[in-house]
């Protein structure tokens, strides 16, 4: 049966649309299912949310570190952490950033490998206010930084220290948490 209109397509033009049609009919049905999931909320990672209270290292740290040679801010930034702690808690959850400080040798004319390594979250315990933590930094899975906090001296300032696992680095450090 031909169609009386004054517009006529290809002939090849009806065999080109099948495929497309019959593609768009099959996933009709899923795009129809995924509709009614769009409408809910995503499930929520606990470490997410914010704490009702928030504990003593709540928010986020610039850890610098404390060398004679290293004369700016930017130039002594060794970490920067976001730490989720509530109140009471034995436990934090930290995401973490490496600045240029982390280097051996910081002034050096090319950063090293660790610079700009982060991860997370990352456990770290809290042993009598003092918050300890493992960092994966380098790529010896044997090696690893373990990060070390005194608690707060006053509110958003502590001191602290960053040692290899196998006592290769030991560098003291200041923490300030960002206003």
């Amino acid at each position: 049966m031909r169609c009386a209109a004054t517009f006529r397509s290809a002939p090849g033009a009806e065999v080109a649309r099948t495929p497309l049609a019959r593609a768009w009919r099959a996933a009709l049905p899923a795009l129809l299912l995924l509709c009614p999931a769009a409408g809910l909320p995503a499930q929520e990672d606990p470490a997410d949310r914010m704490p009702a209270r928030p504990g003593a290292w709540q928010g986020e740290w610039t850890l610098t570190r404390d060398h004679p040679a290293l004369r700016t801010l930017a130039g002594s930034r060794l970490l920067e952490l976001a730490i989720h702690h509530a109140e009471g808690a034995a436990e934090a959850h930290v995401w973490w950033r490496t600045g240029p400080a982390i280097c051996p040798e910081p002034l050096a004319d090319e950063p090293c490998e660790w610079m700009g390594a982060h991860g997370g979250p990352t456990p770290a315990a809290l042993v009598e206010g003092r918050l300890v933590m493992v960092l994966p930094v380098s790529a010896d899975a044997e090696d690893p930084f373990v990060l070390l906090l005194d608690p707060p001296s006053r509110p958003g300032a502590s001191r602290g220290a960053l040692v290899g696992a196998r006592g290769g680095v030991a560098w003291p450090l200041d923490a300030r948490r960002d206003p």
